[in-house]
């Protein structure tokens, strides 16, 4: 019994993680100010426009040449990433945003991005 109120207790305190990289994108931003989690006083605004532009081919740590991938059909030549990511926070319990990919406690997310692909 004693086991299972501890991991209660850890679970109850334990914060949010989020990992959504793959797919879609990821804000460049990702610390507690960028995803409109920290406690403040009063009401806060940001505006950030992003733009990644991926136009090399890498497998970990080594960049690859077109003729290294076997499947030639699945090689993406450039991809560009431009993302708004609007937050406007009106106390420290309610704030919305127009940015990634997730909801965070009372924090809500909206996609609003462009991506091209060639």
């Amino acid at each position: 019994m004693k086991k299972f109120s501890v991991l209660c207790s850890a679970f109850a305190l334990s914060t949010g993680v989020h990992a959504s990289c793959g797919a879609a994108f990821c804000t460049l931003l990702n610390d507690r100010f960028a995803l409109g989690t920290w406690e403040h006083v009063g009401w806060s605004a940001d505006v950030r426009l992003e733009s990644v532009t991926q136009d090399r081919l890498h497998s970990g740590t080594k960049t690859l040449a077109p003729s290294d991938v076997n499947d030639e059909d699945a090689i993406e030549r450039h991809t560009r990433n431009l993302n708004l990511v609007t937050t406007l926070s009106l106390s420290p319990g309610l704030s919305v945003a127009l940015a990634g990919h997730d909801t965070v406690y009372g924090f809500v997310q909206l996609p609003l991005y462009q991506r091209v692909n060639g």
